[in-house]
């Protein structure tokens, strides 16, 4: 079962995800979730507690992709772990995608300046 937490930020809004990513309700939430921030003009995907996602969430995310895109709004996707940073090289979708790492965010190489905290308690 899929989670999503929204946190507006100064520029857009995270979705921090929990959970898996795929066919199914899952895909149907976290549309439901990106589409209620069509108002942003980004909209950062936190991957961190996402452990599994198939290929219907992978399709979901060139869904939402091409989505932002028509609307004019930044989709990135952070902190995805090794099986689901895996997942996107193995398919080559982490080149059809903005995908930082902790490192980035932390660095400043980001969009945002301050690093975005995950509650998992509000999930």
């Amino acid at each position: 079962m899929l989670k999503v937490h929204i946190h507006p930020l100064d520029k857009g809004s995270a979705l921090y995800l929990a959970g898996q990513v795929v066919k199914g309700e899952d895909i149907s939430t976290l549309k439901a979730a990106a589409l209620s921030q069509a108002h942003m003009s980004v909209i950062i995907l936190d991957l961190t507690m996402v452990d599994t996602i198939d290929a219907a969430g992978l399709g979901a995310l060139l869904d939402l992709r091409e989505w932002a895109q028509e609307n004019r709004i930044e989709l990135r996707l952070e902190n995805p772990n090794n099986r689901v940073a895996k997942v996107f090289r193995i398919t080559r979708l982490d080149s059809a995608f903005s995908i930082a790492s902790r490192h980035d965010v932390c660095s400043g190489n980001w969009l945002f300046d301050a690093e975005p905290r995950f509650d998992s308690a509000a999930l």
